[in-house]
């Protein structure tokens, strides 16, 4: 399905009235991160989006694992029956690594990018996991976790998730490395906004 398509099945949903547009899951599966900046400059505009099912799957697993941050979240908006619709801004963030967990309120957040890792013991350690990494070498939880951040911005459910690890086992390997002086923790919204790496970044 080309962007041409994409195009007319979010403006046939606006042109019925609908404020939230759904993506069928071929689209999910097939969109750049490039056509979803076309797409997010050209419908962000009073226009919000359903997450993908693989992201309602995250958390409602998340709903389960971490409630207070879900709560955090969605709370408001489950109230309203909008649940899981997020603005059409935030489209290539979703396709390119998911919905960005870096706005929580009432609970600590620990989402990280690569601004976050230290210039000496973070950049140390980074250049050992690397060398790792290269040698088809294991990395402990906290290791991985440091790689994911130099990759791409990350928060600690999402990885969570993504290594099928408890949350709290994910916590304490983040904690080992703020604790080791490998990575920045920005807990307030306010404190991660200088950290925070969008896609036209």
């Amino acid at each position: 399905m080309d962007l041409a398509e994409v195009e007319k099945i979010i403006q046939a949903q606006k042109d019925k009235g609908r404020f939230i547009v759904e993506l069928p899951e071929e689209v999910w599966d097939t969109l750049t991160p490039q056509e979803a900046k076309i797409l997010a400059r050209k419908f962000q505009r009073g226009t919000m989006v359903k997450l993908p099912r693989d992201e309602v799957e995250f958390f409602e697993w998340l709903r389960e694992e971490a409630p207070e941050v879900w709560e955090d979240l969605w709370g408001d908006v489950a109230a309203e029956g909008e649940l899981y619709s997020v603005g059409m801004g935030l489209l290539p963030e979703i396709v390119a690594q998911g919905f960005p967990i870096c706005d929580l309120m009432f609970v600590p957040n620990f989402y990280f990018t690569y601004k976050h890792i230290t210039p000496s013991e973070g950049q140390a350690l980074l250049s050992m996991i690397l060398d790792k990494v290269e040698k088809g070498e294991e990395l402990s939880l906290a290791e991985r976790f440091l790689y994911e951040v130099q990759q791409a911005p990350i928060d600690l459910w999402h990885f969570a998730y993504l290594y099928n690890v408890s949350v709290e086992q994910a916590k304490e390997a983040v904690m080992d490395l703020i604790e080791g002086g490998a990575l920045r923790h920005t807990p307030t919204r306010d404190e991660l906004s200088d950290y925070l790496i969008f896609e036209d970044e």
